[in-house]
């Protein structure tokens, strides 16, 4: 009779063992997926600050282009281009005319 509880009580405490083990093995599943999800929200995370910093040099370097267009265009007007051209036209008539 004590043989049979000896069995039994080691059945049980093998049980508990393998149900211990098998709750492990459920917690680090769990965790390693954590991880992946953790691993998946970090890229984002740099891939967005990647694209912000991409984004805002273009912007800053398309404020330095228009800056130095400025600089160098002064302040270009059409209307008095084209009277500046039709002047010069009108000249280069006038020269012609005269040949």
């Amino acid at each position: 009779m004590r043989n049979n509880e000896n069995q039994a009580s080691e059945s049980n405490e093998d049980l508990l063992e393998i149900q211990a083990a098998r709750l492990a093995y459920i917690g680090a599943s769990i965790a390693v997926i954590g991880d992946g999800v953790s691993a998946i929200a970090a890229l984002l995370a740099l891939q967005l600050l990647e694209r912000q910093k991409a984004e805002a040099q273009q912007k800053t370097q398309a404020q330095q282009t228009a800056a130095s267009q400025s600089r160098y265009y002064g302040s270009f007007n059409p209307g008095e281009v084209r009277d500046q051209m039709n002047y010069f036209i009108n000249e280069l008539i006038k020269v012609k005319n005269t040949i």
